[in-house]
């Protein structure tokens, strides 16, 4: 067992739906036990928001609304003693760079750990599966083509609908259909056929569906590999 170890307190702004941020906290805390042992457990703050009404805010152009939330929150997990904080949703990190601006504690933004852990297997031509609010917006895109010079495949629009269908509608309701796990499996492959030489899982939903096992190329998958990064950096020694 690790001795003499401080565990910095992350800030986790959670929101709906509840199973993604219900499995980032069970994530953080295995890959904490798994670098200390069994008797620790991460120490975390967490304040919900309503990622719906966000969305709403969003869709009718009223961005500063929707951006007030975010900052409402991160600034109560700083007063609270957060030393780093997360956004546990892949779409919202669309605010998380002007949210930064808002707070002095550090935000670990989603994209950082998805990036390096692509670069060190030495991948150039990367797929993305994720719903389409997450792959119109540049902060996916945009950022693993310039800081980690990606060239990033996406699936057709058709397939893109299907997706959305899948997470925007299947797992709303908690319920996902054996034919919406087989589809997202089906365009898996079909990225594949283009070349793509690994997969990032763009939904925190994404890991649900697919696995290993489904694909001859390495699965990203963006939920885990920020748990586990906002895990290694709360230990102090």
């Amino acid at each position: 067992m690790a001795t003499d170890i401080s565990l910095k307190c992350i800030g986790l702004i959670g929101g709906l739906p509840s199973r993604p941020t219900a499995e980032y906290y069970r994530l953080i805390n295995q890959a904490t036990r798994d670098q200390l042992g069994d008797f620790y457990a991460a120490r975390t703050l967490m304040i919900p928001v309503d990622a719906s009404l966000i969305e709403q805010y969003q869709n009718r152009g009223q961005i500063g609304q929707a951006l007030q939330i975010m900052i409402d929150a991160a600034l109560r997990l700083e007063r609270d003693g957060a030393d780093v904080i997360i956004i546990l949703s892949n779409s919202l990190h669309s605010m998380a760079y002007k949210l930064q601006e808002r707070v002095a504690v550090p935000l670990l933004h989603i994209i950082e750990p998805t990036g390096q852990a692509i670069q060190k297997q030495g991948i150039v031509k990367i797929g993305l599966l994720c719903s389409a609010s997450s792959k119109d917006t540049d902060f996916y895109k945009a950022r693993l083509q310039d800081q980690f010079k990606l060239t990033v495949v996406a699936p057709n629009s058709i397939d893109q609908g299907i997706i959305d269908n899948i997470v925007g509608e299947q797992f709303a309701q908690g319920k996902v259909l054996a034919a919406g796990r087989q589809e997202c499996r089906r365009i898996l492959q079909d990225l594949i056929i283009l070349g793509a030489q690994g997969i990032i899982l763009g939904c925190t939903e994404m890991g649900l569906l697919v696995s290993q096992a489904d694909s001859s190329v390495p699965l990203f998958d963006m939920m885990e590999l920020h748990a586990l990064a906002a895990a290694e950096q709360s230990v102090c020694d």
